[in-house]
């Protein structure tokens, strides 16, 4: 179901006050000189009405209650709609050279995905999108968020389809975060939950283990949130502070299986405690992801889940022999970890090649389960 309250809003029909009072005039029998003289205006004025050539004003809306019926405020709403349908179609005109920004959208994937209502013109395609962005232009679009994804101008799509698709898929995730309640910032409260969180992987219900962790990390002040993402976002993970004290942890289905999962989880949480909050962190299969702070991030979301010393001590215990099945199970039955996370481990060293059996014991993330967290706690 597409968000109502950023979709496209058809202007409504031009229907101005003059109408009403032409009807009005009609069934009383008077004519337009007649209403000037009960309103105590000339006859110039009314005429002025009647052809939308002055507006009805808070004198005018008491002139009209008083002769012709209705409440005052009944005549200023007729006006206030008037001129915000006016407003509307002359703003959809001025959208039709806004039209080729649309294709710098996955505008196909954010009506699949309900983001937006599927059909119309191309110019309510337009608003449709800036409601959804929250900008009033897509000079303000462009000031917004085409600015701050720099690293995704390039792709196969076409100049601007990455940046497109990663600001539409940021702007959803911030949208889903503003759902959750959290607690002011709290570093010291979430540097502990993170052994918690880990150990919470090994958990058998994995849809009710992600809504107990969106839970308790709202309380350390982080919204968590999990946002399917258009096609040409290649994107995994992100972390953004939406103000000073309140944090955003998105995690997208690129890959959906349980040690990406939680690897996504813990590396986002390292640019929260590490990185400070002047920009967004956004992670994807991109050249530019090969930064130090990347490689930080990498490190803590591997040293927070397994120890660098007991996974050398599990590695060295194997010497040259592939660990079998229960090699696996029985260390992360030590480290109380998921065993996915364990094979994953492997995989991305390449001491099991990602073929192997054992992948079995990555849990995957199902769409189901996906759309399920994606609807909030």
């Amino acid at each position: 179901m597409a968000d109502t309250s950023t979709t496209a809003r058809w202007p409504r029909r031009l229907s101005p006050p003059a109408d009403t009072i032409l009807d009005s005039l009609e069934t009383l029998g008077w004519t337009q000189a007649d209403l000037a003289e009960r309103m105590g205006r000339t006859t110039k004025h009314v005429q002025d009405l009647v052809k939308n050539k002055t507006r009805i004003t808070s004198d005018s809306a008491l002139e009209l209650s008083r002769t012709l019926g209705g409440s005052a405020q009944f005549w200023l709403n007729l006006e206030a709609n008037y001129q915000a349908a006016v407003a509307e179609r002359e703003s959809l005109k001025r959208h039709e050279s806004d039209r080729p920004w649309l294709k710098e959208l996955p505008v196909a994937d954010m009506r699949r995905l309900g983001w937006i209502e599927p059909g119309g013109e191309p110019t309510a395609t337009v608003d449709a999108c800036l409601r959804f962005f929250g900008v009033a232009s897509v000079k303000g679009w462009r000031d917004r968020y085409a600015s701050q994804f720099v690293a995704f101008r390039t792709g196969k799509n076409g100049p601007g389809a990455k940046v497109g698709a990663v600001a539409a898929w940021m702007r959803r995730a911030q949208l889903s975060a503003a759902r959750i309640r959290t607690s002011p910032w709290n570093k010291h409260r979430l540097t502990p939950l993170l052994q918690t969180t880990k150990q919470r992987s090994a958990a058998p219900d994995l849809l009710a283990t992600l809504r107990a962790i969106q839970a308790e990390w709202a309380e350390a002040g982080v919204a968590v949130v999990f946002v399917r993402r258009p096609k040409a976002c290649s994107v995994f993970g992100a972390a953004e502070w939406l103000t000073p004290d309140r944090a955003m942890i998105v995690i997208s289905d690129r890959y959906a299986t349980i040690d990406q999962l939680w690897f996504t989880l813990f590396h986002e949480s390292a640019h929260l405690l590490l990185h400070g909050k002047k920009k967004p962190h956004v992670d994807a299969d991109e050249d530019g992801s090969d930064t130090d702070e990347e490689h930080e991030a990498n490190a803590f979301a591997a040293d927070r889940l397994i120890p660098p010393a007991a996974w050398t001590a599990f590695t060295t215990g194997l010497g040259n022999r592939p660990p079998a099945r229960a090699d696996v199970i029985s260390f992360a039955e030590q480290q109380r970890v998921a065993p996915g996370i364990v094979v994953g481990r492997l995989q991305h060293e390449k001491r099991i090649a990602f073929a192997s059996p054992l992948r079995a014991l990555k849990t995957a993330v199902t769409d189901e389960m996906f759309l399920a967290l994606e609807e909030g706690p």
